[in-house]
């Protein structure tokens, strides 16, 4: 009899839990860290002015403290990954060049940079530069000379936009650890783009944990 997968949601702030987890027992690894955009700035949600305030914890506190926040949790998820577990993190323009650095400071190696395409994305409401329509997704191994699950046969159509059909998430197990503040479930095309993500990067029966 096939095992079901299983979902085991940890509420809790994330480099605590991280802190909790032993070493080398995750697979995969899917994170979704802060932009720290809360600047009491507004942006326009369904034709209405929203403020973009998410809370403190997205506020920023200078480049530093975000190049220091940003390694402390690279490292913590670096060290729950098992050799040939890879890491994947999505940001914005705003964050994904810090964490890409980093990355690559703690010797991973960056396989893939993925572009999800987002039609809906806020508009310049300025008028002063493009739109930004899109976020990148870093796809790293632990290592340089790690060797990363990769499932070509099943990815090769999502190439032309990473969101695109619908499709079935399954995982064999998962353990997820929200940001510290308000707990804000993903948007089905954030859902989906992560489950095609990990669907590429993981087998069956594989620990996987998001951020």
């Amino acid at each position: 009899m096939t095992k079901k997968p299983t979902v085991n949601l940890i509420h809790s702030d994330a480099l605590i839990a991280l802190k909790e987890m032993p070493d080398e027992s995750v697979d995969f690894v899917f994170a979704d860290p802060p932009y720290f955009l809360s600047n009491d700035g507004f942006t326009v949600k369904s034709g209405k002015a929203v403020s973009v305030n998410k809370g403190i914890w997205d506020k920023s506190q200078g480049f530093d403290s975000e190049i220091s926040f940003h390694e402390s949790w690279i490292a913590e998820c670096l060290r729950i990954l098992k050799p040939n577990g890879t890491i994947a993190i999505s940001g914005t323009y705003h964050s994904v060049y810090k964490c890409g650095f980093l990355l690559q400071k703690l010797e991973c190696r960056i396989v893939n940079d993925i572009t999800w395409f987002k039609p809906n994305g806020a508009p310049a409401l300025a008028g002063r530069n493009f739109t930004a329509s899109h976020e990148t997704i870093l796809w790293a191994s632990k290592g340089q000379k790690a060797k990363q699950t990769f499932n070509y046969s099943q990815s090769r159509d999502w190439e032309v936009g990473l969101v695109g059909a619908r499709s079935t998430c399954k995982m064999a197990g998962a353990a997820l650890a929200p940001w510290a503040g308000p707990v804000v479930l993903a948007t089905p095309a954030a859902f989906e783009t992560s489950c095609k993500t990990w669907m590429a990067s993981s087998s069956l029966g594989d620990l996987l944990h998001y951020l």
